[in-house]
């Protein structure tokens, strides 16, 4: 699985709308939906964001 299916996948386990995991990580939902769809890539800054968001690990989001 992608970074994008991980970060999708550990969203929705956590019952959390794209708008949501963006306002936690400070981006915008275009940012969620991009990461998710394989679009872009998120910077490692974000990375970190999102994985204290998601109540994860880093290593857990960028697991391939």
């Amino acid at each position: 699985m992608d970074i994008g299916g991980r970060i999708k996948m550990l969203r929705m386990s956590k019952g959390l709308s794209q708008k949501a995991l963006g306002e936690k990580c400070g981006v915008g939902l275009h940012s969620v939906w991009r990461w998710e769809t394989g679009r872009r890539s998120p910077r490692a800054d974000q990375i970190y964001r999102l994985a204290e968001a998601l109540g994860s690990t880093v290593s857990e989001v960028m697991e391939p």
